[in-house]
């Protein structure tokens, strides 16, 4: 599983190394070229697209809101992450954990 950003996407080592994996799933608010090379691509938030508040580096409380409203049924990573979770419990037990 690859967790792509900007930063990500323009290191060619890594990209070269991601390349190679035999089975690779992506999750990214960005499209690559290793899209077309995984068995699953999944569309995340950017930062632009969600609200939230975080710990900087210096231990300060900052807020953020979105700027742009992201397309319809695309989630951020944590919330796409809990629901992909909940469907392989569910698959599992045959009950939903969130």
């Amino acid at each position: 599983i690859a967790i792509l950003d900007d930063k990500l996407v323009e290191n060619s080592s890594a990209m070269k190394s991601l390349s190679r994996a035999k089975n690779l799933v992506i999750l990214s608010p960005i499209n690559s070229e290793l899209d077309a090379q995984s068995q699953v691509a999944i569309p995340i938030a950017s930062m632009l697209e969600q609200w939230g508040t975080m710990i900087n580096v210096d231990g300060i409380k900052q807020s953020f809101s979105a700027i742009v409203q992201p397309k319809q049924n695309v989630r951020p990573l944590r919330e796409t992450l809990d629901l992909i979770t909940a469907q392989l419990q569910k698959k599992e037990t045959g009950v939903a954990g969130i």
